[in-house]
C-alpha cells in the first residue's frame, strides 16, 4: 500500500514539523479518527494528526482529493484503500457504528468528522451512494432473534392478554388535537393492565412471520423493514401489583421480566435524564433500547436512521394510549448515554438506550 512502518521507539503521538504543509504528503491512514501521515521529509515515520485537528481547512482541501480503489469488509470493521492524484495510497480503518473516526474523502473536498459537523458527516455517510458493500444480510450471514433473550435465572410475570384488555374508547382526532407533554402527575398508581395496555400499544407482537427474505414480528408500530430493534425497559415507581424497580418486557410472549426488584428506581432515573425532578413523580418510565445489529444486518449503518424514526412513532403511541386511560406521557431526549446504559445493564454500544419517556396518571 506504500505505507511506511512506524520505526522502533517512535510510537505514540508527535507534534508536527512546522515545515509539514511544505512537504509533500506520501501516505495517509485513518484508524479510528486518528489521522496518521508519513511525508517524504518524515525521517521518524508516521505523524499522528488527532482528528485532523491540526491540518487547516485549506491544505484538506487542496491536497486530500482523494479516490476511493477498493474495499474490504467484515462483520465488524470495514477497510478501505485511497489513492491521491499524486499517487500516494492512503488505508482507512472504519468500524461499524463509530461515525466519530470516519472521513469521507469525494473527488472534491474532504469532510472532517468533528463534533461541529458530525451530524452532517454521518447524514452523507449514510447515502445509499457511499454504501455500496452487500449487507450481511446479502451476504446470508445469520439473522438476528426477533428479540434479546430472556434471563433464565429473572422471574417473569405473565400480563393479561391484549384481547382482554378493557379500555375505553377515544375518538381518534380528539386523542392527536390534545396531545401535550405532561410532566406533573397526580399521586396515583396505574393498574397493572394498563400498564400491560401501554406496552401493547407501543411494541405490542400481533404475530410473526417470514416476508422478504426474513423472519419478522407484526407489531402495533412500523418500523425500517419490520427490524423492530428496541427493546423497551421500564423503570416502576407506582403499578399495582409490581414492585417497584427495574423490568424488562418480553414483547412476542406479552409479558414483563425482573431485572432488580424491589428497587426505588424513580430518584435514580430523574438524575440519570439530566435531573428532570418530574420524572421522579411519573408511574412508570419507558426506556426503549437499541439493538444495533438488528437493523444494521440488513440496513448497514443506514440502520441507525430507522432506530430513531422506529423511537418516534413508538413515542406517539405512548401519547395517544396514555390519553384514554386517564394519563399523560412526557418524551425525553436527554439523558447520561453511558450511565444510564449502565444502570440498566446494557453495554452503550451495540445495545443502547435510543429515547425515553415516563407518563403517570393526570390530575384532576
Amino acid at each position: 500500500l506504500g505505507l511506511r512502518p512506524n520505526p522502533a521507539g517512535t510510537a505514540g503521538p508527535r507534534t508536527p514539523s512546522k515545515n509539514l504543509l511544505l512537504e509533500k504528503v506520501e501516505s495517509l491512514c485513518v484508524l479510528n479518527g486518528d489521522m496518521w501521515i508519513a511525508t517524504d521529509n518524515d525521517s521518524a515515520g508516521w505523524t499522528r494528526m488527532l482528528n485532523l485537528g491540526a491540518v487547516p481547512e485549506w491544505y484538506l482541501h487542496s491536497h486530500f482529493v482523494w479516490t476511493k480503489l477498493s474495499i474490504a469488509h467484515s462483520r465488524n470493521c470495514q477497510t478501505q484503500l485511497w489513492e491521491s492524484p499524486g499517487k500516494a495510497r492512503g488505508l482507512s480503518i472504519l468500524n461499524r457504528g463509530d461515525f466519530r473516526m470516519l472521513e469521507e474523502i469525494g473527488t472534491e473536498k474532504a469532510i472532517r468528522a468533528t463534533k461541529e459537523n458530525a451530524g452532517r458527516v454521518f447524514m452523507r455517510a449514510t447515502y445509499y451512494e457511499n454504501m455500496p458493500e452487500p449487507s450481511d444480510q446479502e451476504q446470508d450471514q445469520p439473522q438476528p432473534p426477533l428479540e434479546r433473550p430472556a434471563d433464565p435465572a429473572k422471574k417473569i410475570i405473565p400480563l393479561a392478554k391484549p384481547e382482554d384488555l378493557k379500555v375505553p374508547s377515544m375518538d381518534l382526532r380528539k386523542a392527536i388535537e390534545e396531545r401535550i407533554s405532561v410532566r406533573a402527575y397526580a399521586n396515583a398508581p396505574l393498574t397493572i393492565d394498563e400498564l400491560s395496555w401501554l406496552l401493547w400499544a407501543t411494541q405490542g407482537v400481533r404475530k410473526t412471520g417470514f416476508a422478504v427474505g426474513s423472519r419478522r414480528t407484526y407489531r402495533n408500530v412500523p418500523s425500517a423493514g419490520g427490524r423492530h430493534p428496541l427493546e423497551t425497559y421500564l423503570a416502576v415507581r407506582a403499578v399495582e401489583g409490581l414492585s417497584p424497580g427495574l423490568y424488562r418486557f418480553l414483547a412476542v410472549d406479552h409479558s414483563l421480566q425482573e431485572l432488580d426488584v424491589p428497587r426505588d428506581v424513580a430518584s435514580d432515573i430523574a438524575a440519570l435524564c439530566k435531573g428532570q425532578t418530574f420524572i421522579a413523580q411519573a408511574a412508570a418510565t419507558f426506556v426503549w433500547v437499541a439493538d444495533e445489529y438488528r437493523s444494521a444486518w440488513r440496513y448497514k449503518a443506514r440502520g441507525y436512521r430507522g432506530i430513531f424514526q422506529d423511537a418516534g412513532h413508538v413515542g406517539q403511541n405512548l401519547y395517544l394510549a396514555a390519553a384514554n386511560i386517564g394519563c399523560g406521557a412526557c418524551g425525553i431526549g436527554a439523558f447520561d448515554d453511558l450511565a444510564l446504559s449502565r444502570y440498566l445493564g446494557v453495554n452503550g454500544t451495540d445495545l443502547f438506550p435510543a429515547y425515553a419517556a415516563c407518563v403517570g396518571k393526570l390530575k384532576s
